[in-house]
C-alpha cells in the first residue's frame, strides 16, 4: 500500500477527521437562486398567453445560467439562440406543452429550486489551498521562483502548463486543481475532490483522478487529493481502489506534509 495512503486512512479513521476537513470544504446550506424579476414576468406572459415560442425563448434564457422548470434533453440546443427555436417549431410545441401542463406556481417554484450544495465545493479546494503556508502567484512569477510557490491559474491555463510545459499527458480536462513548484525545483501536478458518497457520477470522478495520480508522464510529482468517504472501509470499492493504488493518494489535510517531504 502507497505510505500516503496508509497515513490518510489512518488519519481518517482517527479523532476529528471530519471535524478537521469543514477547513478544507465549509458545510454549505442550500442557495437560493436569483431569477430577474423582469425575466420572470417575461415567462409569465408567454405562459398566460400559451405563447409557446415566446414561453421556450424565455426559459432558455433562463437556463443558461439556471435551471428551466423541466428537464428535457433538447433545451441544451434550443437555448445556444433563438434562431434554433424559430427552425424546429415540433421540438418547440413539445417542451412548452410540458410547461403549460404544470400550475404556474410550479413553474417558479422549479425555477426558484435551491442550487446543489455539492455542486458548489469544486472550488473550495482551491480557495483553501491558499491558505496553508504558500504564496500562489502569477505564470511568470511561477517560472522563476526559487521558494515553494503554488501557481495562481484558471483551469485552462494549468492544464496548458502541466502538458506544454511539464509534458504531462492527461486524459481528462479537470484532472489538475493544482501545480505546486518546490524549492528544489520539483513540480507537483494534482487534482483535488470531494467524494461524498458513493455511485453516481461522483464514483466516475473519483476513479479518475486516482487513474491520473498513477500516470507517469511528465517530470513531475502527481497527486490524488480525495476527501470523504473514500477513506472508510465501508465504501466498499473506492476504498479497495486506494489500498490497491499505485500512485500517490493522500487526504488535503496531510498535503502540507507531503510538500515538506517532497522539498528533502
Amino acid at each position: 500500500m502507497n505510505k500516503w495512503v496508509e497515513k490518510s486512512i489512518s488519519f481518517a479513521n482517527s479523532e476529528g477527521y471530519l471535524d478537521k476537513l469543514h477547513s478544507v470544504y465549509p458545510a454549505q446550506t442550500e442557495e437560493n437562486r436569483n431569477i430577474p424579476k423582469e425575466l420572470l414576468s417575461q415567462i409569465k406572459k408567454a405562459y398566460e398567453e400559451k405563447n409557446m415560442e415566446e414561453l421556450v425563448k424565455s426559459i432558455s434564457i433562463l437556463s443558461r445560467k439556471e435551471v428551466a422548470p423541466i428537464k428535457d434533453s433538447y433545451m441544451g440546443s434550443l437555448k445556444l439562440n433563438e434562431v434554433i427555436i424559430k427552425n424546429n417549431p415540433q421540438t418547440t410545441q413539445r417542451i412548452a406543452k410540458r410547461i403549460l401542463k404544470l400550475s404556474w406556481q410550479e413553474v417558479v417554484d422549479r425555477c426558484n429550486e435551491p442550487k446543489s450544495a455539492s455542486k458548489r465545493l469544486g472550488n473550495a479546494f482551491k480557495v483553501w489551498v491558499k491558505t496553508i503556508g504558500y504564496p500562489s502567484v502569477s505564470l511568470t512569477d511561477f517560472e522563476v521562483s526559487n521558494s515553494t510557490v503554488f501557481l495562481d491559474a484558471s483551469d485552462k491555463q494549468m492544464q496548458w502548463f502541466a502538458e506544454k510545459k511539464l509534458k504531462c499527458k492527461l486524459e481528462e480536462k479537470g484532472d489538475v486543481d493544482f501545480i505546486a513548484k518546490l524549492k528544489n525545483d520539483k513540480f507537483i501536478v494534482g487534482g483535488a475532490k470531494f467524494i461524498s458518497a458513493s455511485g453516481g457520477g461522483q464514483d466516475n470522478q473519483y476513479f479518475n483522478i486516482v487513474k491520473f495520480s498513477e500516470e507517469k508522464s511528465g517530470n513531475v510529482v502527481r497527486v490524488a487529493i480525495v476527501d470523504g468517504v473514500v477513506w472508510f472501509k465501508e465504501s466498499g470499492r473506492l476504498y479497495k481502489r486506494l489500498c490497491n493504488s499505485t500512485g500517490n493518494a493522500l487526504s488535503a489535510l496531510l498535503l502540507s506534509d507531503f510538500i515538506k517531504e517532497n522539498e528533502k
